[in-house]
């Protein structure tokens, strides 16, 4: 029953906050790039965890249709197989957030050319493809699904039904290789970067203004990639310990059960934070869902074009005023030198 109730709370949330995060992105002039595809690649994935996988799982939950659900071959299959798909899709897609990330770290100079908006489409378009395959395997006929099973709770249990080492593949190794090489780029990336600060204060004087900006840029989506990374592993790695524990046995099934519930709760939690921490940390953002949250939908894309005007009117004020201030202070000190 918590776990319904909980549903009911994540469900709005979720498919509102992914869809601020889809449109904006799509609709706003200045987040046409690679790291902001992969981030609407991922409210793609978090989106359909709240519109189809959430209510999967609370109908099953729910004493009023679990027992219609797991009756059903198709549909218990379709539970498991949409969180395999969408919240498999979610964890590969923060991956690539990372990986993306670590890429513009190492190779600042070389980062546009090395990840184009082309190249990440074709990523994102084999992720789907990978995502789909693997979350289709079950439906398609290696599935135990027994209907001479008389408990239909052990009948749609997914240890009953999913081979051994298809949940041993997909919820095992694939996630935990997805968090540790994702918490490894991670804190190569911020040794990378606290590296990189320290540098530039030296430097930072005699820097052009573009460079000062896309340093800055570089900065956010960092910020914004690690804390990402580290609600991820927080919210997920509960869920993920608990499989070799269901797997091994090493708890009664009761006290398994209990964990796995709030453990789901966590991990589907994940899908509901991302825009949030969008606009905390990048005012950007929030300005972008400003506009959205205080305008109608059909009003977004002349409102968000006009955002962007204005806020690179903005910035190219704030570029001269630098420029002046860096001007000024070198005459300064040529003055007192002479």
């Amino acid at each position: 029953m918590i776990f319904v109730i909980v549903s009911m709370i994540y469900i709005p949330m979720i498919i509102a906050s992914n869809i601020i995060v889809f449109w904006g992105i799509l609709l706003y002039p200045g987040f046409y790039t690679s790291n902001n595809f992969l981030l609407m690649n991922l409210a793609v994935y978090d989106g359909m965890v709240g519109l189809v996988c959430l209510p999967m799982y609370m109908l099953c939950y729910s004493d009023l249709t679990k027992e219609f659900i797991s009756d059903s071959k198709y549909l218990c299959l379709i539970r498991f197989c949409s969180v395999i798909m969408f919240a498999g899709g979610s964890i590969h897609a923060l991956l690539f957030l990372s990986i993306d990330r670590y890429i513009a770290v190492m190779w600042p100079l070389r980062y546009c050319s090395l990840v184009t908006n082309e190249r990440m489409i074709r990523v994102l378009v084999a992720l789907g493809v990978y995502m789909f395959t693997i979350s289709m395997l079950p439906i398609m006929g290696w599935n135990f699904y027994d209907y001479n099973v008389k408990n239909l709770n052990e009948r749609c249990h997914a240890y009953r039904v999913l081979p051994q080492i298809y949940i041993i593949w997909s919820t095992v190794i694939a996630l935990q290789m997805c968090i540790w090489v994702s918490v490894i780029l991670n804190v190569q990336i911020i040794y990378i970067v606290l590296q990189q600060i320290k540098a530039s204060k030296k430097t930072l004087p005699t820097w052009s203004n573009d460079s000062i900006v896309q340093f800055e840029n570089r900065i956010s989506s960092v910020k914004v990639t690690v804390v990402l990374m580290l609600l991820f592993i927080i919210l997920w790695l509960p869920f993920i310990l608990v499989a070799p524990l269901k797997i091994k046995k090493v708890l009664s099934p009761a006290t398994t059960e209990v964990i796995k519930t709030y453990a789901m709760i966590m991990f589907f939690a994940n899908s509901a934070v991302n825009a949030a921490i969008y606009a905390i940390l990048r005012e950007e953002y929030k300005e972008v869902y400003t506009v959205m949250l205080t305008s109608w939908p059909w009003n977004w894309k002349n409102n968000l074009r006009k955002l962007h005007r204005e806020l690179n009117y903005k910035y190219s004020i704030a570029r001269f005023r630098r420029t002046y201030d860096v001007e000024s202070s070198i005459l300064n000190s040529e003055m007192c030198l002479s």
